[in-house]
C-alpha cells in the first residue's frame, strides 16, 4: 500500500484525506505546526511531525525517509492576509517533494485558479481573490516541476458526510458547493488514476447545499 503524506493536514480537507486514507489501510504522516492539534491525526494512526511549511528545511525534514513511492497531498492555504502559505508554502512542498526523489503530488487550491479566474465573481474576487491568485502562482510553479501532478479546485466548501456526486469538471466554467469529505475522495481517487497526470479539475456537487 503506498504511503501518503499530506500537508494542511490539521482541518478541512486535509483532515479528510487523512481519515479516509487511513481508512483505506494506507499509512499516513501528516506534518502539522507547532501548536495545531493532532488529536484526530492520531486517533486515526498518523504520523505526526511538526514543522512550519513556510521553513523548507522544515518541509525537508518531514519527507525524510519516505518511501520513493510515497504520495504527497498538499491542502495549504490561509485565506488570510499576509500568510504567504497559498504560494510559498506550497512550493516548498512542491520543491522538496523533487528533492527527496518523490513523484505523484495532488495540490488542491480554489475555484478561480488560473484560467478560472474569469469565472470567479466580483465579490469572491474582493473577499478572498489575493489568496486564489498565490494559489496560482502554485499551480504555476508545480505545472513548471518534474513532478506527476493534479490539480483540485474545490468550489465553496461545505462540512457533512460525503454526498457522492462531487462533478470533476475540466476546462469548463464551474460554480457550486462541495463537501470537504467527498474533495477528499476525489484526491484519493486522483491518486489511484494515472490518467488525472497533467490535469486541473474543478470540484462542485449539484446536490450540496450552500
Amino acid at each position: 500500500m503506498r504511503g501518503l503524506i499530506v500537508f494542511g493536514a490539521s482541518r478541512g480537507v486535509g483532515l479528510e484525506v487523512a481519515k479516509q486514507a487511513r481508512a483505506q489501510g494506507r499509512p499516513v504522516r501528516a506534518m502539522l505546526r507547532d501548536g495545531s492539534d493532532a488529536a484526530a491525526l492520531e486517533a486515526i494512526g498518523a504520523d505526526i511531525v511538526r514543522g512550519d511549511a513556510l521553513d523548507a528545511a522544515a518541509v525537508d525534514a518531514a519527507m525524510a525517509g519516505l518511501d520513493a513511492g510515497t504520495d504527497v497531498v498538499t491542502t495549504l492555504g490561509s485565506f488570510g492576509p499576509g500568510v504567504p502559505v497559498d504560494y510559498l508554502g506550497n512550493r516548498n512542498v512542491i520543491d522538496a517533494a523533487e528533492r527527496a526523489g518523490l513523484r505523484r503530488l495532488v495540490l488542491v487550491t480554489s475555484l478561480g485558479g488560473s484560467e478560472t479566474w474569469p469565472h470567479l465573481s466580483e465579490r469572491s474576487r474582493k473577499g478572498f481573490g489575493g489568496a486564489v491568485r498565490e494559489k496560482t502562482l502554485a499551480e504555476a510553479w508545480l505545472r513548471t516541476s518534474g513532478l506527476d501532478h493534479t490539480i483540485i479546485r474545490p468550489g465553496g466548501l461545505r462540512d457533512g458526510a460525503a454526498l457522492g456526486g462531487a462533478l470533476r469538471i475540466e476546462n469548463e466554467e464551474a460554480h457550486g458547493f462541495v463537501r470537504r469529505a467527498d474533495v477528499a475522495a476525489v484526491v484519493l481517487g486522483c491518486l489511484a488514476d494515472p490518467a488525472t497526470i497533467g490535469r486541473a479539475f474543478s470540484i462542485v456537487d449539484p446536490g450540496c447545499p450552500a
